[in-house]
């Protein structure tokens, strides 16, 4: 199992020096940075810190299922991400949570858990019915993803839906998520990206083609 840590950002200067260094405290030397058109010196302070500059060509992916592409041609079987904007809400040390629980989850997607936020419960419900599984943070950014699996699930959304898109077709597909509670460093009362109506509609809509397999499997388990 080779894991790495990938923080994607955008004009993170001010934060991002020690935040590589946090996470490399726990993942040395595995850190990668993911920029999104940066006009300020995040790239080149967290090169700085001892990270490497991943130079994922999106195209129509989302930057998370860029990246992951771009590691897995590396090498790579598992990888923790975290938004560098997000880095206020999570404690970076948490990263060896995640790691030690992917032993014995090698094929899961690992979720850190606790958010309270109320765009953040709509992810949950438009995930949990959508998914048939009960999710408690499907909008959270900190997470770890299996490459392979991940990249398997053809995941289209855009980078606001695809941590929750993720976790919808991990359950159509049968693979396993598990809820890692976090140390939180955040407002509760700070805003969560919010998720589009139309979202919600093609979820659903994918679940509905899915149904009669996901009611075959649950009465079959």
């Amino acid at each position: 199992m080779q894991i790495c840590a990938i923080l994607i950002t955008r004009n993170n200067e001010s934060t991002i020096e020690n935040l590589v260094l946090r996470c490399r405290h726990v993942i040395e030397p595995d850190v990668f940075v993911v920029d999104r058109d940066s006009v300020d010196d995040t790239v080149q302070r967290a090169i700085a810190a001892g990270a490497m500059h991943l130079d994922a060509a999106q195209g129509r992916e989302s930057v998370v299922m860029a990246a992951l592409r771009e590691v897995g041609a590396l090498g790579y079987t598992h990888a923790v991400v975290l938004r560098a904007s997000d880095a206020s809400h999570h404690a970076p040390e948490q990263i060896s949570r995640f790691v030690n629980a992917a032993f014995d989850n090698p094929g899961g997607i690992l979720i850190a858990s606790g958010h309270g936020a109320a765009t953040r419960r709509l992810a949950n419900v438009i995930a949990s019915i959508s998914g048939w599984r009960r999710f408690e943070d499907a909008a959270s950014t900190f997470r770890l993803y299996p490459v392979e699996e991940t990249l398997g699930l053809g995941c289209r959304e855009s980078d606001d839906h695809v941590d929750t898109e993720a976790l919808v077709r991990a359950s159509w597909a049968g693979i396993p998520t598990c809820h890692i509670p976090t140390a939180r460093e955040w407002d509760r009362t700070a805003p969560a990206a919010g998720l589009s109506p139309g979202f919600g509609l093609r979820m659903l809509a994918g679940m509905l083609i899915r149904s009669p397999r996901l009611l075959w499997r649950r009465l079959s388990a």
